[in-house]
């Protein structure tokens, strides 16, 4: 379900958040479905399993997750209003961004070429 690349320079915990945001979003993972616990994706990845569990608070914190007590933790099962209000979100920073990319003379060319490039 993860995978962790030790030599990025982005902190495994927020690898582990974008991960499942991702997987969220593009429907791999459905809300009430559960995720490994702590101490097996602590295994699983060889990671410490403080690391793992901060990325999990965080989730909860932001509504990804869910943990019922000796049971797991779960997606949350309203998962897509959460989706949606990121990704408006993300997309008011892109466009903030890209006005302001216009507003210094970065030529469209050059936008739309980092676009492909990252897509």
């Amino acid at each position: 379900m993860f995978m962790i690349n030790p030599k990025n320079k982005t902190p495994i915990y927020e690898q582990l958040i974008q991960q499942l945001r991702h997987q969220i979003a593009t429907g791999a993972l459905a809300g009430g479905e559960p995720i490994s616990s702590v101490r097996q994706l602590s295994i699983d990845l060889g990671v410490n399993p403080n690391t793992i569990q901060k990325a999990y608070r965080q989730m909860e914190q932001e509504g990804l997750i869910y943990t019922v007590s000796g049971k797991g933790s779960f997606i949350t099962d309203e998962i897509t209003p959460l989706i949606e209000k990121q990704r408006a979100d993300q997309l008011a920073v892109l466009t903030k961004e890209l006005e302001k990319a216009r507003d210094i003379g970065i030529p469209l060319e050059d936008v739309q070429k980092r676009l492909m490039l990252i897509y």
